[in-house]
């Protein structure tokens, strides 16, 4: 990992998480490097295939689903002007209110707990740690 300024940012990282059920996932995330419009910010790789997410990961345009003796398929999702990826996010959670919920069936709090558990988890091991102001919940 490499760490920048004086809240020891994590400009990069790179890692692997095993599961219990047997997977294994790498991973690798650099703020540092933009790409190109042809390198994916994403790939999924399965048993069966693969999905490319366009280079944006935040908010992508496209993604690729690529299955084998299938042909690939490209499915775009071009952005209303004016409109980034986490407009998303918030029609979620006004949805969520005036239905009166307090959390997304698509993802729910057990699951947003878990996510913020591995992160934690790589900060620890990485030795990150945050002024106590941001950490309170």
């Amino acid at each position: 990992m490499e760490r920048y300024g004086p809240y020891n940012v994590d400009n990069n990282i790179s890692g692997t998480l095993t599961f219990p059920h047997g997977a294994v996932g790498h991973f690798t995330a650099d703020m540092t490097k933009n790409g190109s419009r042809d390198t994916p910010a994403t790939v999924i790789i399965g048993t069966k295939g693969k999905i490319s997410i366009d280079r944006i990961a935040p908010r992508p345009l496209k993604f690729t689903v690529e299955l084998e003796g299938k042909d690939k398929q490209v499915y775009d999702f071009p952005l209303p002007d004016g409109v980034n990826g986490l407009g998303y996010e918030a029609d979620e959670v006004a949805r969520l209110l005036r239905e009166g919920k307090t959390e997304s069936e698509d993802m729910t709090l057990e699951e947003s707990i878990e996510v913020m558990k591995v992160c934690d988890e790589i900060r620890k091991l990485n030795d990150v740690v945050f002024p106590t102001e941001i950490e309170k919940i």
